[in-house]
């Protein structure tokens, strides 16, 4: 390993500095990750039932598990070197918070409302018989 004038650690000719891309790539998967399960557990008892898939008694370990592992991961992500990847995240929230609070304003309340949550196995089956 050698450094060059300008303090880039070098190795075979590729830089081992990590970039600020890199550091939205590592960080951005976390953030969303974390995203969806804390829509879940917000949301989890207005969900409707599908009958495909439950876990059971095992949904609150696995939810304590994930929680606990997302927040160990978000942590490693609090270095300065990630300012960069958190301001995207950042910017990122705003504009679909920015989205979300327009939505009702142009649209109406009805603008939030679940869609009819049909199977669409059943869809395919009547389309099928026809």
């Amino acid at each position: 390993m050698r450094s060059t004038p300008d303090g880039i650690y070098q190795e075979g000719g590729c830089d081992e500095r990590p970039h600020s891309a890199h550091r939205q790539r590592r960080a951005c998967p976390a953030v969303i990750y974390a995203a969806t399960v804390a829509l879940y557990l917000a949301k989890r008892r207005y969900l409707p039932a599908n009958g495909k898939f439950d876990l059971g008694a095992w949904e609150k370990p696995v939810l304590v598990v994930s929680v606990v592992w997302l927040v160990f991961e978000l942590s490693l992500f609090r270095d300065a070197s990630f300012r960069d990847a958190w301001l995207y995240v950042l910017v990122m929230v705003v504009i679909g918070a920015a989205y979300l609070v327009t939505l009702p304003a142009t649209r109406g309340r009805r603008a939030l409302d679940m869609p009819d949550m049909h199977s669409i196995d059943g869809a395919f089956a009547q389309k099928e018989q026809i």
